[in-house]
């Protein structure tokens, strides 16, 4: 009896029924087979006492020595299982940078959304990191390039859009601040105004005509006195119809 509970074969060699020589031997189960996937490069198939049991990175066979013949002890299975989640998620979270670079946080909710587990997610970005794969000042900086180039975004909107990417927001201003140092917004807010002007042309009312356009440039990051006074400058430029004055 142990812990006040007693087994079936212990109550029969209490009783008499049964000898302790009569009982069989424990046995640890054991692997029996590991075999190369044919579908998944880089994965292996453990098979334990003849039984396909899970499939494993080959890291992780490699790491714990698995092969035939290895006695699996208890919790053995749930620490490969867990460990094999590593590579996986490094994966999925290299596939994920190949076509542009992200943000950490970006990264983070990835691979939280794929389930993996919050202690794999940082283990992964901290060695992602370490080799120059995420770097949030050179995402910033290729983000912020990008949208100026693309879209003609102000300050307001570049910084804004970096922290909801998770990007911290003293590197944010910190990175608008030395784009906008070699490339002033000025001559960008004026291309800006004269691209969002045709949106708003047939509006007949003067007023609401110019308050519609601020919005627009607004929406794009520039500030609301930086717009109305481009606007007024270029006004009788780019709308001949409606003269300022």
């Amino acid at each position: 009896m142990a812990n006040g509970v007693t087994t079936l074969g212990s109550y029969l060699c209490h009783e008499g029924v049964l000898s302790n020589d009569a009982l069989p031997p424990f046995e640890m189960p054991r692997i029996t087979r590991v075999t190369k996937q044919r579908r998944e490069r880089g994965r292996a198939n453990i098979f334990i006492d003849g039984v396909f049991e899970l499939a494993l990175d080959v890291s992780v066979v490699l790491k714990h020595g698995l092969k035939a013949g290895l006695e699996v002890e208890p919790g053995d299975l749930a620490k490969w299982s867990e460990e094999d989640q590593w590579p996986k998620a490094r994966a999925r979270a290299l596939a994920y940078l190949a076509s542009r670079p992200r943000s950490r946080v970006e990264v983070f909710k990835l691979l939280q959304q794929n389930g993996y587990p919050g202690e794999t997610i940082e283990s992964v970005i901290w060695n992602l990191e370490g080799l120059g794969l995420i770097d949030d000042a050179t995402f910033a900086l290729e983000f912020v390039r990008g949208r100026i180039r693309g879209r003609g975004y102000g300050p307001v909107r570049l910084i804004n859009d970096l922290v909801r990417r998770g990007v911290e927001p003293g590197l944010a201003e910190q990175v608008v601040h030395d784009v906008e140092a070699e490339e002033p917004s000025a001559a960008r807010l004026r291309d800006t105004i004269r691209k969002l002007a045709p949106r708003v042309q047939s509006e007949e009312d003067h007023p609401w005509r110019r308050r519609r356009l601020m919005e627009m440039v607004c929406r794009r990051g520039y500030s609301f006195t930086e717009a109305r006074i481009a606007i007024d400058e270029l006004w009788n430029e780019i709308y001949t119809d409606k003269p300022l004055w």
